[in-house]
């Protein structure tokens, strides 16, 4: 394990607190996810506004490929627990 430091709060963290980066000369971000995380919250905090209409303009223009995904993701999940009410209710009638 190595250790980096954050080029936000300037603490040295494993690199497994860092997000990967196939960009990055070391493979890694150079702030901690904690770091990045709190600047992401920050900017929709205070970008509200524009990140609410680039989420409603996007689902405008992809409706029908976001609900596609919504029904099979629907589908595959009942499947699988439909599934396994089979299987208990075989093991039980079996008993």
């Amino acid at each position: 394990m190595q250790a980096r430091t954050c080029s936000l709060c300037k603490e040295m963290k494993d690199e497994k607190l860092f997000y990967k980066n196939k960009n990055a000369k070391s493979g890694y971000r150079s702030e901690c996810r904690e770091c990045h995380l709190g600047k992401v919250k920050s900017y929709y905090h205070n970008n509200k506004e524009k990140c609410q209409a680039y989420s409603r303009k996007y689902y405008e223009d992809n409706r029908e490929l976001i609900s596609e995904k919504r029904r099979v993701s629907y589908r595959e999940k009942t499947n699988d627990s439909n599934l396994l009410i089979n299987i208990l209710g075989a093991r039980v009638n079996e008993q």
